[in-house]
């Protein structure tokens, strides 16, 4: 059976139930300070002699995959299945806009399009882990980032942002509302294939609020668990790693029903 490490209640339960069994936890670890990055110097006073290595390779003797989660919005969704999830690729967003766009907007406006593909690759160039593949790891963040949802995601949304044409953004932006499945694709990447600093920045917050729930038992899940913090992949995710997709309800709300040619089944807000 496949051990899945992810960011929930649940998991967080098992995590503190083997810790506890493994290793000799503290009850009472004196004033803990800066504990939101893991360290050997505080981490051994609530796990005494263990080390942020010897964590980790807790970790990856008893886990064998770690749950992200990635938004997308792409007309289907079989060659995410078929191909993974590859790096963002320009040529081929503004190849598949322009085509979506053919019989929408005139001439003119298809020029005042091609401003909003170059200052958005003028942007792109210095944007900071534009060749990666961001990943969330908590689900409700995930939902959250509702821009993920859209075709082409982010990218498509500076592009619209940079159109010199008010009445062309709007016209644009409710044209592709309809022409996505919004999807929330979720991944299972092998501890194998994450380095030890990958993993460190996973458990960075899941080990902080195991300390604060279990340890100083100050809080409750709900309340200090929510977590922003993303992974950004430097490689393409296989297919095999789609562990499953879900159409979030609240990414339906205003939007006309839609087939999913996974599900094989038409999707509306009412499901």
């Amino acid at each position: 059976m496949c051990k899945v490490l992810k960011h929930d209640k649940r998991v967080l339960l098992v995590i503190n139930r083997l810790l506890r069994r493994n290793f000799n936890v503290s009850c009472n670890p004196g004033e803990l300070n800066d504990f939101c990055l893991l360290n050997d110097s505080w981490l051994g006073k609530v796990i005494q002699d263990v080390t942020v290595s010897d964590l980790l390779n807790f970790f990856r003797n008893y886990f064998d995959v770690v749950q992200f989660y990635h938004g997308c919005g792409p007309k289907n969704l079989k060659p995410y299945y078929v191909e993974g999830i590859d790096k963002l690729n320009i040529s081929r967003i503004e190849t598949q806009l322009t085509y979506l766009l053919r019989n929408e907007i005139s001439q003119e406006e298809q020029d005042l399009l091609k401003v909003g593909f170059k200052e958005a690759r003028a942007f792109i160039e210095d944007m900071y882990g534009r060749d990666r593949i961001c990943f969330h790891t908590d689900k409700r963040q995930a939902i959250e980032a509702s821009n993920f949802s859209h075709f082409g995601g982010e990218y498509i949304t500076y592009i619209v942002s940079k159109i010199p044409s008010s009445t062309l953004k709007c016209k644009i932006s409710h044209f592709l509302a309809n022409k996505n499945i919004p999807t929330l694709l979720i991944v299972h990447i092998p501890l194998v294939d994450l380095t030890n600093k990958d993993l460190i920045s996973f458990l960075n917050h899941l080990i902080c609020i195991w300390v604060e729930i279990y340890v100083l038992k100050r809080f409750e899940f709900q309340e200090c668990s929510y977590n922003t913090i993303s992974y950004n992949s430097q490689i393409a995710i296989k297919p095999i790693y789609i562990y499953r997709h879900e159409h979030p309800r609240v990414w339906l709300k205003d939007r006309a029903p839609f087939y999913c040619d996974i599900c094989h089944r038409t999707i509306s807000h009412a499901l």
